[in-house]
């Protein structure tokens, strides 16, 4: 690779589209350009801009870069001021750096930004909103509240406005959707919040409207690559071309054949047409699949060709060969059967010698295997349920669950005890009541090593007593109080047989900071209001085990939509529910259809 980037300056100092078919090691020749660039001096790390799709793909891409400049000039320089990250945390360093007002915003991630908008929701004209989603869409979704389908949908139109780059106005024909949008961003800037959607809107924003602004910036970013170019959407293109002045170098990384968020507003058009709309574009392929056998990828390109839109080009195997039983499919007469099927592979293959590529043999783990689902939340409950009953761990991203878990529900039983919150609710009386100490310590003390059921529950009642006379309280500091009251920090409790609940108890402390994150204090009122938090939003939001943490740390089977395996290996995939369904179009919501081109 080095040898190549000597001998064809086009791929330093031309712009440069890199086609890059899966598993070709794309990561491998940008890291390597990236430090090839500062070793040679064309370009200081302060010059340079990466953008990943994920933090995930950042990390992996700035500890290579690290390593390819060692190779190259014998020491570790400083790199610090180089960038390696996301758009939209591009745009929010842009911001503070560039314009001082920013300097004092915080970011808004999905958790606090619901939280937020929640607290806000009578400013935003909610009960109008919510009527005219049930005039224009029907009713809600089943099995969701009113509240989360109303600001769900807020949420999702406020984006697509933003990203699509146009106005409210011009995108949805109700009125009240355009005031609440209006009211939306007056109460960003007044509480000082950015969300992702709204950092890359300011940052074009300020780029367009002032051209010191844009020439300062380019003159400071001067060499620009881009990952997963194919999935960029309108106003990540915008930024790209505003940031790509007459010197400046770019380079785009992707692959047509793995565009896979047009549902999210990204267009594969930007990588079609790339060398038509940006001058003097080297193109380099990278085609050559060196993580797949070559029954995976004979299969892979058969289906891909039959795409009538992409560019041209040929997916070839590194002379990995498949053996019998390695790729296959099976039909079963019913659900039932797969199911089986899977967990009895599961169970045989878990502990079978397994070699990896550097001809290290080792016993295949939990976390060695994966299940993609096209919808893990529509889908996936039968095959964790299953799971469940065969004492399979399983890690899921994608359907919530967090609070499904024992040992957190406990504690969401305990937050509901301590603020009135009624969270055992009689759908056909209509009416519910708070759980009762007698009730937590019978659940609680088949998880937590609990003291005596006399000795707890007084405990939880002088602690409830305490709560009823503080004005303002912490609510990070109320969860450490209930750890404490549960034992958790006994040693029993710290050993590799509770990884998962560690972990889960990790994910709640999150979910904690996105509630009060957004209150400037909270008071012994917060506790019903972020219990309410919970069953509106978070129950469905927060994944258990290591949902969000596809590195696979932790040893269990991964339960994955196939989006969210983008980018991911495992030696052991099941495709499950392969079966021809309607296409479940998403509601426009608050949005005129006609307006914008996707679903």
């Amino acid at each position: 690779m080095l040898e190549l980037l000597k001998s064809k300056p086009g791929l330093t100092r031309q712009h440069l589209q890199i086609i890059a078919c899966a598993g070709s090691g794309k990561t491998e020749f940008v890291s390597l350009r990236i430090a090839y660039l500062i070793a040679e001096g064309l370009a200081k790390p302060e010059n340079i801009v990466a953008f990943t799709f994920t933090e995930r793909a950042a990390q992996e891409l700035k500890f290579r870069i690290r390593s390819k400049i060692r190779q190259l000039i014998g020491h570790q320089p400083d790199i610090g001021d180089l960038y390696v990250g996301t758009i939209h945390s591009f745009c929010y360093e842009l911001l503070k750096e560039f314009v001082p007002g920013y300097r004092v915003f915080e970011v808004l991630d999905e958790g606090k930004r619901f939280a937020f908008i929640n607290a806000h929701r009578g400013d935003f004209g909610y009960t109008k909103l919510k009527e005219w989603l049930e005039s224009e869409n029907g009713h809600k979704p089943f099995g969701m509240m009113p509240l989360t389908w109303v600001l769900n949908t807020f949420i999702r139109g406020v984006d697509i406005t933003r990203e699509e780059m146009m106005t409210p106005e011009k995108i949805s024909q109700c009125s009240d959707f355009v005031s609440a949008f209006q009211k939306y961003e007056e109460k960003l800037q007044e509480h000082r919040f950015l969300d992702f959607s709204s950092m890359m809107a300011f940052a074009v924003r300020n780029l367009e409207s002032d051209k010191q602004l844009l020439s300062d910036v380019r003159k400071r970013f001067t060499h620009i690559t881009v990952d997963e170019y194919q999935d960029i959407n309108p106003i990540q293109e915008r930024l790209i071309r505003l940031l790509t002045g007459p010197e400046t170098n770019l380079c785009v990384v992707g692959d047509d054949d793995q565009a896979i968020y047009q549902w999210r507003g990204s267009t594969v058009d930007n990588i079609l047409t790339f060398p038509k709309r940006y001058k003097n574009v080297f193109i380099h392929h990278l085609p050559i699949n060196f993580r797949s056998t070559n029954q995976i990828i004979y299969c892979g390109s058969d289906l891909i060709k039959k795409n009538k839109k992409r560019l041209s080009k040929k997916m070839g195997d590194s002379g990995k060969t498949g053996e019998k039983g390695d790729l296959y499919k099976v039909d079963f007469p019913a659900q039932a059967d797969e199911i089986k099927f899977i967990i009895e592979r599961i169970q045989h293959l878990h502990g079978v010698q397994w070699e990896e590529n550097n001809r290290h043999k080792r016993g295949l783990a939990y976390s060695d295997m994966a299940i993609f689902l096209r919808s893990v939340k529509y889908d996936g409950q039968p095959y964790l349920d299953a799971m469940d009953e065969a004492g399979i761990p399983y890690a899921v991203s994608g359907i919530g669950g967090l609070f499904e878990a024992e040992e957190v529900d406990v504690i969401f039983s305990i937050f509901a005890y301590l603020g009135g919150f009624k969270k055992n609710w009689d759908f056909k009386a209509g009416a519910g009541e708070s759980p009762e100490p007698n009730d937590i310590y019978d659940h609680a003390a088949a998880i937590f090593h609990l003291p005596t059921k006399r000795q707890f529950t007084k405990d939880l009642e002088s602690l409830h007593d305490e709560l009823q006379s503080q004005r303002r309280l912490n609510l990070q500091g109320l969860y450490g109080q209930i750890l404490k009251l549960l034992h958790v920090d006994d040693d029993e409790f710290h050993t590799d047989e509770h990884e998962i609940e560690m972990y889960n108890l990790g994910r709640l402390s999150q979910a904690i900071s996105d509630y009060e994150g957004t209150r400037s204090y909270c008071t012994f009122k917060d506790i019903e209001r972020f219990c309410w938090f919970i069953r509106q939003y978070a129950e469905g939001a927060y994944d258990a085990g290591a949902g969000e943490d596809p590195t696979r740390v932790i040893n269990a089977v991964q339960v994955m939509t196939l989006h969210g395996a983008k980018g991911l290996g495992f030696p052991v995939v099941f495709m499950p529910y392969c079966i021809e369904r309607p296409y479940r179009a998403t509601p426009p919501g608050f949005l005129n259809p006609a307006a914008f081109n996707f679903s």
